[in-house]
């Protein structure tokens, strides 16, 4: 005999796993014992082991439910229950009441199954008779499906009998005096009771077992009316809402069913995301930090994306009505009103049918992003080896996995560019906007909203009002040069400014963190910038949106100069914050004090010169635009430079010192940038030609 102490929490013994090597008695605390059927509570003086065979794997798991103490005897053959019980003589009769209490538990939960069959066969039988209405209601005409009357109703097995039944509950009912003028007669007794009482476990386990494969091959057989019946319900309800209006109270309940019909998804997928979110939304520890947690919330992620992929892609290649409940997992990564919460069900189904599209096309929810993918009107993002969609196609066809018409096949195919753009951008920018790698999940939970749903919300409203905000401090942020030439005017070749706003992909998550994903579409330099943010977003958006914009100006900077981007004799924002940092030890710009902040600053940044530039940016657009120094005079300078503020910003700081000669050496340069290009101007409204608007915009650009 040992003492063994385990936990709160701890699951000591594991379904299928361990081995029945011992048989315990609880000597503290409390066990719950499940097989993922039923579960039972086992209490202090419960015998642990008596349904298990011994030397065979374990057939239920035994959780901790407190700090718990056990003492364990070794368990080899039945024979050491009765030497476990007679070495036990003092504690026999409570030995074997606790016996008859979990007994009468496992028959309750029998009980319990049998119950939960005959709800599922007669909600199919209900849903049967009230069929034809429904179709009606939607002005079409049922479907036959003559096998639903021959369902059975399920039989309780009689491997347990009836006055079996009686006994222990008898038993139980004079619980008290059995244990103090029966159960402690002789060891023997008790013995016998506690023999008897351990096959119910057994047969417990049995029936239940085959009450469950009632219920799967009842949900199979059933499977193609019940598809149909929530396929016309689906119908009947957006015909109810769309009468009732977008304020109409509208209750949302069994979304999960409605989503899963929808998707149509394989029966194997379907049926793991729908115990994979069950599970989850009945964990309190969803978000626990152990292995477990995480192998649990990666398979949830795994089958949500199926799911997702299923849903979305039949929103495109059917015909169907698309539930509410649908359209919301697709924007917001709803699946469950009871994980969503009541009231956050309610305002998602609001925010979905008042949502209002971004009048400039570049705010974009992921679901309007994916279907611009579906209609070709943009091209998939690089995947994870950084190639764009052609290249990962060719390289696929180097290979010899596709053949050339395959290939002509694929680069057209929406459906096989929305499942690249899925399984990249999708998958991955769920996972990075959501903050919390360790915790991650794709579906929406209410534990995860820590702000008000409607202060979280990102609207293309708020994010440009946030967005625009920066822009007019640094007013040439999305700026980029392109070549004009126009012969007819005799223009051979001039460089312009062209002003190409990235596009921001709000992702279905909520989360905390924003990424540029890409500054540039494949290998196109006059292409958007693609940037994700949470859908629902619960940190400081202006602090993530202004970190968007520093890590932007960076790696745009560098693309543009390639492999010179650290070159300090081609200049460039990159090149010379590279040189700055890197030897601003021999700086005579920076005072010691100054030299000691920057190698700490350095320190805190792991030494990467981006990350150091990006905290920078953000000093330099929120102090330093307001006359506030917060930057040494080199950081400052190389920033002037390359991100000047506007003209009537400029005008206010002509008096500070800090800025007065990088101010006066800007405008000498704007103006001799200016000079020819206005001379250009003039020339062409004196000889009465219409001036490109390419040269008027730049004119104006140059004059900001």
């Amino acid at each position: 005999m040992a003492l063994a102490k385990y936990e709160k929490g701890e699951v000591f013994h594991t379904l299928g796993r361990d081995t029945a090597d011992f048989i315990e008695i609880l000597a503290k605390g409390s066990v719950e014992i499940s097989n993922g059927l039923f579960s039972v509570v086992a209490k202090t003086g419960a015998i642990l082991g008596l349904a298990e065979k011994a030397g065979t794997p374990c057939h239920f798991s035994y959780r901790a439910l407190e700090d718990v103490q056990v003492m364990q005897y070794a368990y080899k053959t039945d024979a050491d229950i009765a030497k476990i019980i007679g070495a036990n003589a003092k504690s026999a009769p409570v030995l074997a009441a606790e016996c008859v209490r979990l007994a009468c538990e496992t028959i309750l939960a029998r009980s319990n199954k049998f119950s939960e069959a005959m709800e599922a066969h007669a909600k199919i039988m209900e849903d049967y008779a009230a069929y034809p209405d429904l179709c009606a209601s939607c002005g079409e005409f049922p479907k036959s499906f003559e096998g639903i009357k021959s369902l059975q109703t399920p039989d309780m097995e009689e491997n347990i009998q009836e006055w079996e039944i009686y006994y222990l509950q008898a038993l139980l009912q004079n619980s008290e005096l059995m244990r103090k003028n029966v159960y402690a007669l002789s060891p023997e007794i008790a013995t016998g009771t506690v023999m008897f009482t351990a096959r119910f476990y057994d047969a417990v386990a049995v029936s239940c077992s085959q009450l469950q494969e009632y219920e799967e091959q009842l949900k199979m057989d059933a499977s193609p009316f019940t598809s149909e019946f929530q396929t016309m319900h689906a119908k009947a309800v957006e015909r109810e809402r769309a009468a009732g209006g977008a304020e109409a109270a509208v209750e949302i309940k069994d979304a999960l069913e409605t989503i899963l019909n929808y998707a149509e998804a394989s029966p194997e997928t379907t049926e793991a995301f729908r115990k994979a979110v069950l599970e989850f939304r009945e964990n309190e520890k969803r978000y626990d930090s152990s292995d477990d947690g995480r192998v649990f919330r990666r398979n949830l992620s795994k089958h949500y994306y199926e799911i997702y992929n299923a849903a979305f892609l039949k929103t495109r290649e059917s015909h169907d009505v698309v539930p509410s409940e649908v359209k919301m997992m697709l924007q917001f990564g709803f699946v469950d009103e009871v994980l969503a919460g009541e009231e956050n069900t309610s305002m998602l189904y609001s925010l979905l049918h008042n949502y209002s599209p971004d009048p400039e096309g570049k705010v974009v929810s992921a679901y309007e992003w994916l279907n611009m993918i579906y209609d070709l009107k943009v091209e998939p993002s690089r995947n994870e080896f950084d190639q764009d969609y052609p290249t990962y196609l060719r390289e696929q066809k180097t290979m010899g996995e596709i053949t050339q018409e395959k290939m002509d096949e694929l680069m057209e195919s929406g459906r096989d560019r929305f499942l690249f753009e899925a399984k990249n951008l999708f998958a991955l920018g769920c996972r990075v906007t959501f903050g919390n790698a360790a915790g991650f999940v794709p579906v929406f939970d209410k534990l995860n909203l820590i702000r008000p749903m409607n202060k979280a919300f990102l609207t293309p409203a708020i994010l440009n009002e946030v967005l625009n905000k920066f822009r007019s401090v640094d007013f040439g942020l999305f700026s980029r040069q392109k070549s004009y030439s126009n012969p007819g005017l005799g223009i051979n070749q001039i460089f312009l400014n062209d002003i190409i706003t990235p596009y921001f992909i709000l992702m279905p998550v909520t989360g905390s963190r924003g990424s540029l994903w890409q500054e540039i579409e494949g290998k196109n330099r006059s292409t958007p910038a693609r940037m994700l943010l949470p859908a629902f977003f619960i940190d400081n958006l202006e602090d993530a949106v202004l970190k968007l914009c520093g890590d932007f100006r960076w790696e745009m900077c560098k693309t543009e100069q390639g492999i010179h981007w650290n070159d300090v004799t081609d200049p460039s924002l990159t090149a010379y914050y590279c040189d700055y940092l890197q030897f601003f030890k021999k700086n005579h710009s920076l005072s010691e004090e100054m030299k000691e902040k920057v190698r700490m600053q350095l320190k805190k940044f792991s030494n990467n010169y981006k990350n150091f530039f990006i905290a920078d940016y953000v000093t330099y657009i929120n102090y330093e635009a307001e006359g506030s120094p917060r930057l040494n005079k080199v950081a400052r300078e190389i920033l002037f430079t390359f991100c000047p503020f506007p003209k009537e910003m400029r005008e206010k700081m002509e008096d500070n010192p800090q800025f007065r000669e990088l101010i006066k050496k800007y405008n000498t340069q704007s103006s001799n940038k200016r000079r020819p290009l206005a001379g250009l101007i003039k020339r062409m409204q004196t000889d009465g030609v219409d001036v490109p608007k390419e040269l008027m915009q730049e004119y104006e650009y140059l004059s900001s």
